[in-house]
């Protein structure tokens, strides 16, 4: 996935509100996992490479991946693109190297300047889980594929640019081990009626946390504040493809289109709540109509349709017009 720096602090803010909880530390185990999973079937880090070898290609990759520059000697990162991304991907480094667990702790000394510290766990150092799927999940690919994602790169001294927008890489499974971390904690997910958004198919334990991450994925696109138009059905494809199509959460189809407040879209993939949540505050801003929404998962992937918000009226005496 790519991510700018800024869209993804408004996401990660907006999921904390949702949750009603500091995520720090699961946005950091989820960061070790995915990592670890990748290194542990890598031939560029396997245990049969030299050490200096190994930690060559993790440094190339945090260079890749666009993220802060790692001193592992001296336990420091700098020029990081978020903290609990750093940290981990540093934890599920430094765990995969020595081949054991650590307790992480760390601290910010300076703006650009991460320092952290390991304590050995002395338990036994069993596999990183599996990415878990879920049933919202549809067609989804493995983690080692490739996606060409349509923007021109800046690679500069540190990180990747798009125009003068900092932003960096991620695996996709980081907000598979993150959904799967919040099943296990007990919040009010925000309603996504609030959004305009109706969803059928979607299994009961699953609701809480596709709301949650869906309603957080709206307010960081809608809070933006994206410059985007469109009047017709190519106009809608190419915001599609500028916006959405390069954070990496795969294809998306304009199945039927009416005008620029009644269409279709189709779409597969393995994060349908937070690609379903951007989507509709993209159209949202790009419409210039207030939109309602209602999402059907289907069995080869989902369809959201889109139309004008239905305004009743009632009498003044009953109170201000409702949606």
């Amino acid at each position: 996935m790519l991510w700018g720096v800024d869209d993804f602090q408004r996401f990660r803010d907006a999921l904390e509100r949702a949750v009603d909880a500091p995520l720090g530390r699961k946005w950091l185990y989820a960061m070790a996992d995915a990592e670890e999973r990748i290194h542990s079937a890598s031939p560029s880090v396997g245990w049969f490479r030299k050490r200096h070898r190994r930690q060559e290609a993790l440094r190339l990759r945090r260079q890749h991946m666009g993220w802060g520059v790692l001193d592992v000697a001296t336990k420091t990162i700098t020029h990081g693109v978020a903290s609990f991304i750093e940290i981990g991907a540093a934890l599920g480094h430094e765990e995969h190297m020595s081949g054991q667990r650590f307790n992480v702790e760390w601290d910010q000394p300076a703006n650009s300047t991460l320092r952290y510290a390991l304590k050995p766990r002395h338990v036994e150092m069993s596999a990183a889980p599996t990415p878990p799927l879920f049933q919202w999940s549809s067609s989804a690919r493995p983690t080692n594929d490739t996606w060409d994602h349509g923007v021109v790169l800046d690679r500069r001294s540190v990180g990747w640019f798009i125009n003068d927008q900092r932003c960096f890489f991620i695996p996709s499974t980081v907000i598979s081990y993150l959904a799967a971390s919040l099943q296990a904690v007990k919040f009010a997910a925000p309603s996504i009626a609030d959004v305009g958004l109706s969803v059928q198919g979607i299994v009961p334990e699953e609701e809480g946390v596709f709301a949650a991450m869906c309603w957080s994925a709206y307010q960081a696109c809608s809070s933006s504040q994206r410059m985007v138009f469109f009047h017709t059905r190519g106009e809608l494809a190419s915001v599609i493809d500028a916006h959405h199509h390069r954070l990496g959460l795969g294809r998306v189809m304009v199945s039927e289109f009416h005008n620029a407040a009644t269409f279709v879209l189709r779409g597969s993939g393995e994060h349908t709540p937070l690609t379903v949540g951007w989507l509709l505050a993209l159209v949202t801003l790009g419409s210039g109509h207030r939109l309602q929404a209602h999402l059907v998962m289907e069995t080869e992937g989902w369809r959201l349709q889109i139309e004008s918000e239905k305004i009743s009226y009632v009498d003044s005496k009953n109170g201000p017009p409702q949606p």
